[in-house]
């Protein structure tokens, strides 16, 4: 008898463990969708995340609704997600008066959505009516700055009633367009939309704080002011890069003469409003055109507004330029049809392997472009024009693009033969194609022309032209 009930015991103690385990479980993602991120989930992730079948699937798709809301997805840092998480603590342990508590307060709600007031006040010239024709103790106001990227234009005040069992915001002094804006405030937070995948990181700091670029880069910030050892010039490429990034790929151009090493470094910085930044380095020797010398450095980015630093300095020598600049970086990752910035040169390799260094805007599949500054070619020449074409609808799983070319001068315009392009697009697969067209230049006069690509997508009927400047000699 008394074996058996020890044995009774312990069966219990294990079927009450087991479910305690599957509880906690269970718990810790109806926890994060009920008490953590409810605020900010929209409604289609909610009924999303419900309908995930195992903990793998849940995992992955909290770590993507972080991603898209990480204003800088490829540093393993997510400053989003750790601003919310601290304005989350901070309104469970401070706002705790009433039925309603910490985020599922009103003032819990606002303070994590928009953070900490710039002045706190109770306003003692009004008194809200309650039901009934009571009124309320005066009001409470938080004032806050204008946030442009959440819509408030203008400094606004947000007013909280007290109803004795806990403020809540009042829709009668409120101005009615702050409530409609506060309504949207949580879909501004997704700032990477389009994201598909986890992105896989990189090291923010690329280049050592107090190594000889890092210290250049951050005197240059401060300062404002370029410095020029190296004459050099530059232009710049946009190409569809991976997690919702956009490729930047620099051409660098000097006078092989000014560089007495036979390599350089190229590198830089490009730094947003919102203090975000991606670094970028490269020890690299010149393609020489000429007496030119020609350098090819890329780092990704975020589709946005930066100012940018390009440095080169030539190696083992403390003589270095530094330009500034800004650019506003393409989008990329929209269901908009987009084209690369076309490439033209006189020279396409066949390359039966590709590294990782050299995945730039002039790599195209098995196939890199040489890179050439002059856009001036001989008639003798062969003319090689290459794009990618992004975003294109299917329909049977197949696309259908057509491709129409113009060549034009004052004096003249060419327009080559069209071409229609119908194919499979496997299931999965990005929706990205390579152009690109050799055109034999003694069939064009001499003289400066505008070459004209336009891409139809048949399917969706939508069109994109891009364009590109070049001139012919003898």
């Amino acid at each position: 008898m008394k074996r058996f009930f020890i044995t009774f015991v312990l069966v219990f103690f294990l079927i009450s463990s087991f479910s305690s385990l599957l509880l906690a479980k269970k718990d810790k993602y109806e926890k994060w969708l009920k008490d953590e991120v409810f605020l900010i989930i929209t409604k289609e992730e909610e009924k999303a995340f419900k309908e995930l079948k195992n903990d793998k699937e849940k995992e992955s798709f909290i770590a993507l609704f972080w991603a898209k809301r990480d204003p800088t997805p490829l540093t393993e840092e997510n400053e989003f997600k750790t601003l919310y998480y601290k304005r989350l603590e901070y309104a469970e342990k401070t706002f705790v008066y009433g039925m309603k508590k910490g985020a599922k307060s009103d003032m819990g709600r606002v303070y994590i959505l928009l953070g900490q007031p710039s002045q706190r006040y109770t306003d003692n010239s009004v008194r809200p009516v309650l039901r009934e024709g009571a009124t309320s103790s005066p009001p409470e106001v938080w004032v806050y700055p204008p946030m442009p990227d959440l819509g408030f234009l203008e400094t606004f005040k947000i007013y909280f009633v007290d109803l004795q069992y806990g403020y809540e915001v009042d829709s009668s002094l409120t101005q009615p367009k702050i409530l409609q804006l506060l309504m949207t405030v949580p879909q501004k937070f997704i700032v990477n939309p389009n994201l598909k995948e986890i992105p896989k990181y990189q090291k923010k700091f690329l280049i050592p704080a107090n190594s000889f670029e890092g210290k250049r880069v951050e005197e240059a910030l401060k300062s404002g002011q370029e410095h020029e050892d190296i004459p050099f010039e530059w232009k710049l490429y946009f190409d569809k890069a991976t997690s919702g990034c956009t490729y930047l790929t620099f051409l660098v151009k000097l006078n092989a003469k000014d560089l007495s090493s036979k390599k350089a470094v190229i590198f830089g910085r490009i730094k947003a409003e919102d203090e975000t930044f991606e670094d970028f380095m490269k020890e690299t020797e010149p393609t020489i055109e000429g007496e030119t010398g020609l350098f090819i450095a890329g780092v990704p980015a975020m589709p946005k507004k930066y100012k940018i630093l390009l440095g080169l300095r030539e190696k083992g020598s403390e003589k270095f330029t530094i330009k500034i600049s800004e650019l506003e970086v393409p989008n990329f990752w929209t269901d908009e049809l987009i084209v690369s910035s076309p490439i033209l040169t006189g020279n396409v390799e066949n390359i039966e392997t590709i590294s990782k260094d050299e995945i730039t805007s002039f790599v195209f599949g098995q196939f890199r472009a040489n890179p050439r500054w002059s856009m001036v070619f001989k008639r003798n020449e062969t003319l090689n024009f290459l794009y990618k074409i992004y975003n294109f609808k299917t329909k049977n799983k197949k696309c259908s693009i057509y491709t129409e070319i113009l060549i034009k001068s004052d004096k003249k315009t060419y327009q080559l033969p069209p071409d229609s392009n119908e194919m499979e697009v496997p299931e999965g697969a990005e929706r990205a194609l390579a152009g690109g067209y050799p055109l034999p230049l003694n069939l064009i006069e001499p003289g400066k022309y505008e070459l004209i690509i336009k891409i139809t997508d048949k399917i969706a009927n939508v069109s994109k032209e891009v364009k590109a400047g070049f001139e012919v000699t003898e």
